[in-house]
């Protein structure tokens, strides 16, 4: 059985518009959500659009080489992990283990 997110994509973007104005500390606890989602989200949003912020109702899965061209890459690029995952068109950066 997949997993039901709890905030779809247009209540996402509208929860990121609203920490925006109001600031995240303040929506996170007004949503129960940890700051640190939310500031997932609003990088998710920033490098890969609405559909970054869609949720996935399975886990996706990644060939080896893939996997060995990313670590390759993110050893070069002095990002942190969760951004350059997300970067590289990851939901965060756990896909990588």
């Amino acid at each position: 059985m997949g997993r039901k997110p709890k905030f779809n994509s247009a209540q996402k973007l509208s929860i990121l518009k609203e920490a925006k104005e109001k600031g995240i500390y303040e929506i996170s606890k007004k949503y129960s959500i940890d700051k640190k989602t939310i500031q997932q989200w609003c990088l998710l949003y920033k490098y890969q659009g609405i559909e970054g912020l869609k949720s996935k109702r399975t886990n996706q899965s990644y060939s080896l080489s893939f996997k060995i061209s990313l670590v390759t890459a993110f050893m070069e690029s002095g990002d942190s992990l969760l951004n350059f995952a997300i970067k590289n068109g990851l939901k965060s950066h756990t896909q990588l283990y």
